[in-house]
């Protein structure tokens, strides 16, 4: 051990007990010492007075929300259907899609 007490073989480590470490923790979550709020922001018109309910665009703003890849419909409608792979007849009552694999669908992993 070094003259601080720590064991230069065990890095970072400290010893139990030491001074300050929970009055930090104490005064990090303690709202007397936390600044004045600040100004805030301008609401916008619809979250003032909310959206009609006959709005039925959905838009978002600035295109948040709008996805920057292609449908699985549309990559088979482009690129065809991927090689190793068939369809079955629709199932259930939902109608999902169904099919199935042949080794020429492997992924390169080897399971």
């Amino acid at each position: 051990m070094s003259e601080n007490g720590n064991n230069p073989d065990q890095a970072g480590w400290a010893p139990t007990g030491q001074s300050g470490s929970s009055e930090g923790g104490d005064k990090a979550f303690d709202a007397s010492n936390a600044p004045a709020p600040g100004r805030g922001r301008e609401p916008s018109p619809e979250e003032e007075d909310g959206v009609p309910p006959t709005d039925t665009t959905g838009a978002g703003a600035l295109g948040v929300g709008e996805s920057s890849h292609r449908r699985g419909e549309d990559m088979i409608d482009h690129d065809g259907k991927e090689r190793g792979r068939a369809n079955l007849p629709q199932t259930g009552e939902s109608d999902r899609p169904a099919g199935t694999s042949t080794p020429a669908d492997a992924t390169g992993v080897d399971p």
